[in-house]
């Protein structure tokens, strides 16, 4: 390649089988590292071979800590790949300078007089082939080799051309800019009806007897492939199957926040989270693993076409020659430090404003849908964005690449570009405010990510700071300081004493099971904990589970606070959802943990925190998806049944010292709920009220419950059964921490008495704020009752939690000189934030002395587990 910043020459010949890795951005006098582990002793020089002896003598690590081996990358990926050396005769740039040149000089002699308009578009047209021409000559090679160095420059120049378009474009009215377009197609420039896929939702339409799935089939148009394709091709742009997750399910929901502006956005519930998310979505991602899983294995060996003695071989050769030269698989470890997570969020904030920016450029600028111009700029974008995220990716994992890359930078300017176009062309459409319930959603959520980013990176990191093996005494004893700063903020006074730290450490973990869907379960949750990162911790895992789920369900509750209003559809299904990913990742954290060889007393302790936590507000919405509010006496006897029987299966495990799971048990449980959330979703929530046959007036919820209730029996006989009648684990058949086998129904009785007795007009006003209350402090009695479990010991009968119910008791021995939803309001904050102080010192506690991590993988359990050629047993 005749350039100044291209491989090194000997004889006027270029080696075309280096691959120049530069630091992006660099210029010409950057050091060259040479790629290929076997090169031709022809070209290689004495420049070549004191640089591969200087990168061998000097110690290379990521400031990062990357994944990556930037150093194998640079001496041949590894043993996976080799190049024979083979020089082609158009792999060497004098000849497409020369090629061009003869395009060039034909292209002059085609000129004739014609019209100032005609001459000024082929001036125009001269201008720019000679600049492509020019940079696709001189501009330095990328990252990418194949099918070849010329091709990526090609791009490179396209994307500058493209910014320097969208300028011009940028200082023109909206009038203009409109009609500016018609010199690519005269038909453009036409104002455009903006097509809704919302209006009737039904899957299955009875009104339209003829064709009832009439609106099934009109959703499935040239963009469903085409939505596949695209999201085959972004997986193989960011090579993260979480990070591809996470930027579907954001575009989304900004679908749902933006419907408002675009009618395009508005869209029926299983167009979104079906027909999109999972069905294009969802399969694209999952081919592009697929594909991605090969290119990883796949060994790279090159060689010339006349080297290959087959004609198989050479096509096969001649094919390769379109996929990648070698390859680098990503891991973004957002979370290892404070600058990559800001890196992860910059690309998923760029990836998603660019497509936004497509929506929004075909509206204001009138493009239709389906124009060459918008699927033109996607290809574009994918191809920019390949290269950028490549150059980004090492700038972030190579310790010596020093600038971020020229691509991203252009890239970040055609998305900003964009959105200033949009901004101006139409600022009345982009200004719309947003609806109330959905800047109060982004307020929520963007507020708790930069808490829990603050909490992550500065507090967590400064009070708990992670220390090697070799540490000195002052370090040592400076996070010994900040580790009693953050008990002391959370109240000095400890929680579990030393006798029972001591005895949790000693704590193993013993469980049985007779679950029916269990084993069928098993193949899936085997496959999801494979396709997680060795760098999540299981904790992480646990309560990502349960926010979902509480936050899915809370959607549900905010349609129906007393549980007997209609819910809409959409947030049925999305409730179920949320519980089926909460009731896969909370079956997974333990397989994780095991992978990771980071398995701690503190993950069980988490997991069934969490457990307890989530059976309040499974228990509130599926109430409220099935109307049950109807009946508030069955609401109340529903709700805290189930509340009992968790309590009840870790009472048994504290007598007996193994946690049992019945044959009808919490995962059937589960996926009954999951069931009755989409059958709502389907028929609607008030399905459940009314009447099962035209003779009974009994609505289909109260046999809903009966049926919860009778399968939930067994299981509740069986753990009385093993308290009463069966031996206890300690001393004398008492409970494994030597008490009575009895003892543990003090603490739940004095949350469930009280619960009963309170139950008045405040109940009948806010139940589920009622539930909610008494639920959320009989968790923290469940939390206590594992606790003493694990640690051997007995249980305190009173608890601060209580505190807001005593202020309800006493107000009604006075005959409520207080209104009552304001202490009920009291005590549900009161709950909530006790709850997290008492979870918050307790964990604090154990990792102090475990010496571990919450959210975290202690340095050297993912190495441990990590060895080369081993097998994870999950």
């Amino acid at each position: 390649m005749s350039s100044s910043n291209g491989p090194t020459n000997v004889g006027g010949v270029p080696s075309p089988s280096k691959e120049m890795i530069q630091p992006s951005g660099s210029n010409g006098d950057d050091k060259l590292v040479v790629l290929s582990a076997q090169v031709s002793k022809d070209v290689i020089t004495q420049t070549d071979t004191e640089t591969e002896s200087e990168l061998h003598d000097h110690e290379v690590s990521s400031i990062t800590g990357g994944p990556y081996d930037w150093r194998k990358e640079k001496k041949g990926a590894g043993g996976r790949f080799t190049d024979d050396g083979t020089v082609t005769f158009f792999w060497r740039a004098p000849h497409i300078d020369r090629v061009g040149l003869v395009d060039w000089s034909a292209g002059l002699r085609r000129i004739r007089r014609k019209s100032s308009e005609y001459n000024a578009k082929r001036g125009l047209i001269a201008v720019v082939s000679v600049f492509i021409l020019l940079g696709v000559t001189i501009t330095p090679d990328g990252p990418f080799l194949r099918p070849h160095p010329a091709f990526w420059r090609f791009i490179f120049i396209l994307s500058i051309l493209y910014e320097l378009a969208l300028i011009f474009l940028l200082f023109q009215n909206a009038n203009d800019a409109r009609l500016l377009l018609r010199h690519v197609d005269p038909k453009l420039g036409t104002l455009l009806e903006e097509k809704s896929y919302g209006g009737n939702c039904f899957i299955y339409d009875p009104t339209a007897p003829g064709d009832p799935w009439h609106n099934v089939v009109d959703k499935f148009d040239l963009f469903v492939p085409l939505h596949f394709f695209g999201w085959w091709l972004k997986t193989l742009v960011l090579r993260d199957w979480w990070l591809s997750w996470v930027i579907s399910v954001m575009f989304e929901i900004l679908e749902y926040t933006l419907e408002h502006q675009l009618p395009n956005f508005s869209e029926c519930w299983w167009d979104h989270w079906i027909l999109d998310a999972l069905v294009c979505n969802g399969g694209g991602i999952l081919l592009g693993m697929l594909t991605l899983k090969y290119f990883r294995v796949r060994t790279y060996e090159w060689r010339g076409l006349w080297n290959i003695p087959d004609y198989t071989g050479k096509i096969k050769r001649v094919l390769a020659q379109f996929g990648p030269h070698s390859w680098i698989e990503f891991d973004w470890k957002p979370t290892s430090s404070f600058g990559r997570w800001m890196a992860v969020l910059g690309i998923t904030f760029v990836f998603l404003v660019a497509e936004l920016n497509t929506f929004y450029l075909k509206f204001v600028l009138w493009v239709p849908p389906g124009h060459f111009m918008n699927l033109v700029r996607l290809f574009a974008l994918l191809f920019w964005g390949a290269v950028g995220l490549r150059e980004t990716f090492q700038y972030l994992d190579d310790s010596e690449c020093k600038t971020f890359g020229r691509q991203s930078w252009i890239i970040i300017a055609i998305v900003s570009t964009e959105f200033l176009i949009v901004a101006k062309v139409d600022p009345v459409t982009i200004t719309k405010p947003l609806p109330n319930h959905i800047a109060t959603f982004w307020v929520v959520g963007l507020g708790v990510l930069a808490l829990w980013t603050v909490w992550n990176f500065f507090i967590s990191r400064f009070l708990f700071e992670e220390l090697g093996p070799d540490v000195s005494e002052e370090k040592f004893s400076r996070r010994r300081r900040r580790r009693r700063i953050a008990m002391f903020l959370l109240n000095n006074r400890p929680i579990l004493s030393k006798p029972q730290l001591k005895k949790l450490k000693e704590h193993k973990y013993s469980a049985s099971s007779a679950s029916l869907l269990d084993p069928l379960f098993q193949h899936w949750w085997n496959w999801v904990v494979k396709q997680l990162p060795l760098w999540l911790a299981p904790n992480l895992i646990t309560i990502s589970g349960l926010i979902v789920n509480v936050l899915t369900s809370l959607i549900v509750i905010y349609y129906s606070p007393d549980c007997q209003q209609e819910v809409p559809g959409w947030a049925c299904y999305l409730c179920a959802l949320g519980l089926f990913v909460y009731q896969s990742l909370d079956a997974i954290d333990g397989k994780q943990a095991r992978r990771t060889n980071s398995s701690s007393p503190l993950g069980e302790l988490f997991d069934h925190g969490c457990d307890s936590i989530s059976t309040v507000f499974v228990s509130l919405a599926v109430c409220a998806s099935v109307q049950l509010g109807s009946a508030p006496k069955l609401l109340f006897l529903q709700c805290f049944s189930a509340i009992l029987l968790y309590y009840c299966a870790h009472w048994q495990t504290y007598v007996s010292g193994t946690l049992k799971f019945g044959v009808i048990d919490v995962t059937e449980a589960q996926i009954g709920i999951v069931i009755l959330h989409m059958v709502s979703g389907y028929f609607g929530s008030s399905f459940w009220s009314q009447s099962l046959l035209s003779d009974w007036n009994v609505p289909r919820c109260y046999l809903v419950s009966a049926v919860a209730m009778v399968a939930a029996l067994p299981a509740l006989v069986g753990n009385f059964h093993t308290i009463l009648y069966k031996q206890g684990a300690g001393k004398n058949g008492s409970s494994i921490a030597g008490t009575s086998v009895i003892s543990p129904i003090v603490p739940f009785s004095l949350v469930l008495f009280p619960a009963m007795m309170l139950a008045g007009n405040v109940y009948t006003s806010h139940p589920v704020m009622y539930i909610a209350t008494f639920g959320l402090i009989a968790a923290k009695v469940t939390n206590r009752l594992v606790v003493a479990h694990m640690t051997k010991s007995g249980m305190d009968w009173l608890d601060s939690s209580l505190f807001g119910p005593f202020l309800m008791f006493v107000n009604q021995c006075f005959n409520t000189p207080l209104p009552e939803d304001i202490l009920l309001f009291f005590s549900l904050a009161w709950a909530c934030i006790d709850l997290g102080l008492y979870c918050g010192k307790v964990c604090i506690q154990i990792c102090n002395s475990l010496d571990i991590h919450l959210f975290r993988i202690s340095t050297g359990s993912v190495p441990a587990a990590q060895k080369l050629g081993k097998k994870y047993s999950i």
